[in-house]
């Protein structure tokens, strides 16, 4: 009986400690796969950050080539010759980053720092009030009053929201 009884200790120390080893064999799995998992999940979040700078950048890219346009068509509007000189170095600016290769952030981060400060210059640019102005006299010189009043009261609700640009 005593030596049953030390078999069956024994079968029951082995098979505890079959398991032991199993559950830190089972832990030390878990234990990688959670490093793997943490591993990929910031992989993936390295992955959407660069996805976003990347975006962020066409999307400023798309803004610019809008703005552009934009101000082409506001500069056939405007009689002031000092106000058609400010649009046209606004739009050269542009143009130089759009030239530039996507890819070299130096030059656009410099020729963007450089388009900042002729708006920091001329502090006007920054206002609404500057542009929607130069829209006003576009409207009251092409006799599209429909157009001046609808633009007039969309500016007058949306003036508390616009201010000037940082």
């Amino acid at each position: 009986m005593q030596l049953l009884f030390t078999i069956t200790t024994k079968t029951k120390i082995l098979c505890l400690a079959s398991k032991l080893v199993l559950i830190k064999s089972k832990n030390k799995k878990e234990n990688k796969n959670k490093r793997l998992i943490k591993f990929k999940k910031i992989t993936l979040f390295k992955t959407r950050k660069e996805i976003l700078s990347k975006n962020k950048k066409k999307i400023g890219f798309i803004i610019t080539v809008f703005l552009k346009k934009a101000l082409s068509n506001i500069k056939d509007w405007v009689n002031s010759p000092t106000t058609k000189d400010n649009i046209n170095s606004i739009i050269q600016k542009i143009s130089f980053i759009q030239n530039i290769d996507p890819n070299n952030f130096d030059d656009i981060k410099k020729i963007e720092s450089d388009l900042i400060s002729y708006f920091e210059k001329n502090s006007d640019f920054k206002s609404i009030n500057y542009w929607a102005e130069i829209i006003k006299n576009y409207f009251k010189k092409n006799n599209r009053l429909k157009d001046l009043q609808d633009f007039e009261r969309f500016m007058g609700l949306k003036r508390p929201i616009y201010g000037p640009s940082p």
